[in-house]
């Protein structure tokens, strides 16, 4: 794999902040002109545009989408992570590799130009169409500790449909299954003195729960949807595959086949920095995943961009400014 130095980091599930709709889009047009496309992409496919829900006076919370418009909530997730990577370079913060995580992965595909912003937005759309079928029928659920801790427990909780979903770090590693194994499975936990905690996922993601819904998702891409694919112009880490794109590869057959397989982040982050990477900005709202490389990578530089209780232009503006003069680690 080439050496790397520099690495975006797009976000997936909750990276989303009301700011980005209000205050950086009075300071930065990359904002209304990303969703302006993704609006274009939606009303080609029969879908209602995003901005007239986003871009007003007072922005929905992150939890009144997730409830209430979570097919939007999805659109807006995309839609920030590509304008904070238009802003970044814009200002020749240029990366040397992306990676996403789970959602993110479309985004970072779009950003080395496999993807245009308007076909992301239409495999976004298609995602969720997918998984409307099987709204309510489980979810996810976090757990304090390391992914081979949680492993040995679900084996001894011997608990139905439930798997390791996500690998973030030594910190955090989450659980994936129908809502009944969720439940089964924190009474056991709790029994045995082990902190879980339920996660605002309308979706069991990365679980063989979804094997029916990766199907519809890569049928209506193929079928339905007039989709182009690109050369990549920026390599593209896949934590779920564990390694980077080639060209060769059938990019809507690996984002279906995403839903049920899972995202191991922390093996990600630790082969893109035995490969070079050193500074990771996170392109997206609020620091979950720089928070994740911080934790992985205690010599690594791990920046977020737009954080709650900042203004989002300083908040970018720090990160643009540390890159010009970094030094880089290790």
């Amino acid at each position: 794999m080439t050496p790397y130095t520099l690495c975006f980091l797009f976000p997936g599930q909750g990276a989303y902040l009301e700011e980005v709709f209000t205050v950086l889009a009075a300071r930065k047009g990359e904002v209304r002109s990303t969703f302006q496309e993704i609006d274009a992409a939606l009303n080609e496919i029969g879908e209602p545009p995003v901005s007239p829900l986003l871009f007003v006076d007072s922005p929905p919370r992150l939890d009144h989408l997730a409830r209430e418009h979570p097919d939007a909530l999805q659109v807006a997730l995309y839609g920030t992570a590509v304008a904070l990577y238009r802003i970044l370079r814009s200002e020749d913060v240029i990366p040397d590799v992306l990676t996403g995580h789970s959602l993110g992965e479309i985004a970072a595909l779009v950003a080395g130009r496999a993807f245009t912003v308007a076909d992301g937005a239409k495999i976004v759309s298609a995602r969720s169409a997918a998984l409307r079928t099987v709204a309510g029928v489980g979810g996810m659920l976090a757990l304090r500790g390391e992914a081979r801790r949680a492993s040995a427990l679900v084996d001894l909780l011997e608990v139905e449909g439930l798997t390791v979903a996500v690998e973030n770090g030594p910190q955090q590693t989450v659980l994936s299954g129908r809502t009944e194994s969720l439940h089964l499975a924190e009474v056991i936990l709790r029994d045995a003195g082990i902190k879980s905690t339920r996660l605002a996922s309308p979706y069991p993601f990365h679980s063989p729960v979804l094997l029916t819904v990766a199907e519809a998702f890569h049928h209506r891409m193929t079928t339905a949807l007039s989709i182009s694919r690109g050369p990549l112009e920026v390599p593209v880490y896949s934590p779920i595959l564990g390694r980077i794109y080639t060209d060769d590869d059938d990019l809507l057959a690996a984002l279906a086949s995403h839903l049920t397989l899972p995202v191991r982040f922390e093996a990600a982050l630790v082969d893109l920095y035995a490969h070079g990477a050193r500074v990771f900005i996170e392109s997206g709202a609020r620091s979950a995943l720089s928070g994740v490389a911080r934790a992985v990578l205690p010599d690594a530089a791990a920046l977020p961009t737009v954080v709650r209780g900042r203004p989002p232009y300083d908040s970018i503006q720090a990160v643009i400014d540390t890159v010009r003069n970094q030094t880089v680690p290790g």
